[in-house]
């Protein structure tokens, strides 16, 4: 009953809004924008998507409309009254039939913090991958779980040959076990070490001088996993581009 629909909807941690099926705004239970019942009159709900995104909305109604589905999925940036962008995931659900709602039936969240630190980390990896010094991870057992631009350009190897492998390939075996000493350090201290002045192999065998920096990856309050981070010492890599 109506009753119970209203209650149900003020008792929602989403915004919720109702739209005709050409996307006119009905109402606007529960606002996440700042928008109140005033100020949507005869506004259509494209009027607070973001341009951009208008396309995705059209899909969502149209796949309703349609009859292939009974609620479609949904991320787009809404406007806020002042212009401002928010990031919402959410549903569209057709309530159309359903005697005590008649109407489209959007549920939305805030996602603006999620989004942007997506973004956040697909610019750290961006500027990790191109930054001018070699940069990997290796997980407990001493195998290479990851690898970015500056470490194929360092040792030769694209991440495709080397992730799965273990740090021995880029370690001379005259010093494998002060890379052991290293890592205990490092693992029972739970602190980085480094700048430390070192050797490690090249794909073409040639022995390059590093300043090698270790760091713990810490989860869950215990090292999983150790970064490293070096840089060639004395021309290096000049010398490997010359080669």
């Amino acid at each position: 009953n109506n009753r119970l629909f209203e209650a149900l909807l003020a008792a929602s941690h989403d915004g919720i809004a109702l739209t005709g099926p050409d996307g006119a705004i009905i109402r606007i239970v529960k606002s996440l924008l700042g928008y109140g019942p005033t100020n949507v009159s005869g506004m259509s709900i494209y009027d607070i998507i973001h341009p951009e995104d208008h396309a995705t909305m059209h899909e969502c109604y149209f796949q309703l409309l349609r009859h292939d589905v009974h609620e479609v999925r949904y991320e787009i940036r809404l406007l806020k009254p002042d212009g401002s962008v928010v990031w919402a995931e959410g549903t569209v659900t057709d309530m159309l039939d359903d005697p005590n709602v008649l109407a489209i039936v959007h549920n939305y969240k805030d996602a603006t913090q999620r989004k942007d630190g997506e973004i956040t980390a697909l610019e750290l990896a961006a500027v990790v991958d191109q930054a001018p010094f070699a940069f990997f991870s290796k997980d407990l057992e001493g195998n290479i779980q990851s690898w970015n631009g500056g470490a194929e350009r360092s040792f030769g190897y694209p991440a495709s040959e080397i992730i799965g492998r273990h740090i021995w390939n880029l370690v001379p075996p005259e010093i494998q076990h002060a890379e052991n000493a290293l890592r205990t350090i490092v693992v029972q201290s739970a602190k980085p070490m480094g700048p430390i002045h070192t050797v490690r192999v090249h794909k073409n065998g040639l022995h390059i001088p590093v300043a090698l920096t270790l760091a713990p990856m810490i989860r869950d309050g215990r090292v999983r996993g150790i970064v490293h981070l070096s840089r060639a010492l004395g021309g290096a890599e000049g010398a490997l581009s010359a080669g």
